[in-house]
């Protein structure tokens, strides 16, 4: 199950939210911790079977284990170092295990000499986020920075519904305090309708933007030898501006429903396509992922403390754990986007003081330029692929002509309806590369002049403007809904 299903908006929210208000009347906040629980289970099931749901109960098992030894006060305090070294290794392991099973394998038949069978090894959802998440909160308990929680609370920090697929990544310490406060168990019209909103802004993104450049993105990554100049070009931005809209949109639509249930979770995204430097745009992009390798491993390795090459290789080591973190199928070109960004990182504290003098609008196309080009081996499955874009994307033949194929993927129903309800309208049929060319102006100003989801979210005040405009987004979005899609990031 996703958000941007008719089952999850229409059945799966409604009936969540009302049993969890009119059981929440009674002020007993377990009972309404295992409607969320069950809940979460469900969205799980429906969204991964009962492998899923197995997996995900495992872990939360033994985790809670591990916390409970952790907590236990002066019996295990000698021994706690080697409990906590052990919970990190099997959250670790689990997860390599999960994703680089036939990697593995296939490294050691190459070196028996034997062929190499690949497994359908089955990615439990959301594994990568709530690994990273127990993890969190492992070392959290052995440093005391967490409150006290029973296996009900516990699980439903791990399973909950809202983050599970996608993150973000959230602190015990952050969730735990909210699902014990029996205040917030009454239905808030100030938070449903900024929850409303939240979701609305998400779902357009996701609906309305990402699922458009689909066609384009997929197209052209897939056939590169194909496309050079102005077509290459198009499909870049489009899979740049997808893969930004697709997951900041599920993360506003996470926050949204949270909203909604009264409950609190961590920004992921704050206009990351705005940054003037590599270093602004990790400031702003996958917020929560960036603060726990920051946290957990960039600090325990000595941070910026050990001097400039201890600090240059801290710097390196997490950006190739966050490109592993992304998964085998295509290690090496993940290991590319990230050893690409933990370079640009080591470049600008090299040259700190020379690049923030630049002029903001060059360091702006500076950083916009380099991630939208580093985005090309996250997105495609082969090296030879990401030769063949940088070669073509150089390449002039063609500059001026527009493949059909790709324009045609800009063509919305929406235009199409306007098209048919209009045929004098013809502005567009007669000059179809204006599909691409305006969506794409479109999208610039929107993501450079507007403020984002979570500022007008500060803001938030109830009022026509803003009810108009969460109501347009929503049958917009829901008119456009094609069919059950996914999110890129569900399969990290």
């Amino acid at each position: 199950m996703i958000f941007s299903s008719y089952i999850f908006i229409f059945i799966f929210l409604p009936i969540t939210m009302l049993v969890y208000f009119l059981v929440g009347k009674l002020k007993n906040r377990a009972i309404n911790n295992y409607i969320l629980l069950i809940a979460s289970l469900v969205f799980l099931f429906y969204g991964f079977n009962y492998i899923g749901i197995i997996s995900a109960l495992i872990s939360v098992a033994f985790n809670f284990s591990i916390y409970k030894l952790l907590t236990t006060k002066e019996k295990f305090d000698q021994y706690k170092k080697y409990i906590l070294f052990i919970g990190v290794a099997v959250n670790a392991s689990g997860l390599l295990i999960f994703k680089y099973y036939n990697t593995f394998v296939y490294y050691i038949d190459r070196v028996r000499n034997v062929s190499f069978v690949e497994q359908n090894i089955i990615l439990p959802l959301g594994i990568s986020f709530y690994t990273f998440q127990q993890i969190a909160f492992l070392i959290d308990a052995y440093r005391a920075e967490v409150e006290e929680c029973n296996l009900l609370e516990y699980s439903l920090f791990v399973c909950y519904f809202p983050r599970i697929i996608s993150g973000p990544i959230i602190g015990g310490s952050q969730f735990l305090p909210q699902i014990k406060d029996s205040n917030k168990l009454k239905f808030n019209y100030e938070n449903f309708n900024k929850g409303l909103y939240r979701f609305s802004v998400g779902l357009a993104k996701k609906v309305l933007i990402a699922d458009v450049l689909v066609t384009p993105a997929t197209e052209v990554f897939s056939n590169p030898e194909g496309y050079f100049a102005l077509n290459m070009l198009i499909g870049v931005l489009a899979y740049t501006f997808e893969i930004y809209f697709d997951f900041s949109g599920y993360c506003d639509m996470a926050v949204g429903v949270s909203k909604m249930l009264n409950i609190d979770i961590p920004e992921n995204f704050n206009s990351p396509y705005k940054a003037v430097n590599i270093k602004d745009f990790w400031g702003r992009w996958h917020i929560t992922l960036t603060d726990f390798l920051t946290k957990y491993i960039y600090i325990p390795l000595g941070g910026s403390r050990k001097g400039v090459t201890r600090t240059y290789i801290n710097i390196l080591i997490i950006f190739i754990i966050s490109g592993l973190w992304h998964g085998s199928g295509r290690m090496k070109l993940f290991l590319i986007w990230g050893i690409s960004h933990g370079i640009a990182m080591i470049v600008y504290r090299l040259f700190r003081k020379s690049i923030d003098k630049w002029h903001p609008a060059f360091g702006w196309f500076a950083t916009f330029s380099f991630v939208s080009l580093t985005w090309i081996p996250f997105g495609v499955d082969s090296i030879e692929k990401v030769r063949v874009i940088f070669s073509n994307l150089f390449n002039l033949n063609g500059i001026s002509a527009l493949s059909r194929i790709i324009v045609d993927g800009f063509k919305t129903p929406e235009i199409t309806f306007i098209e048919t309800q209009f045929p004098r309208f013809t502005i567009f049929s007669t000059q179809p590369c204006l599909y691409p060319i305006i969506f794409m102006m479109v999208i610039f100003v929107f993501v450079l002049n507007t403020k984002n989801a979570k500022e007008v979210t500060d803001e938030f005040k109830t009022n026509i403007r803003l009810s108009l405009t969460t109501v347009f987004l929503l049958v917009c979005s829901i008119i456009s809904i094609s069919g059950i899609g996914t999110f890129i990031y569900a399969g990290f």
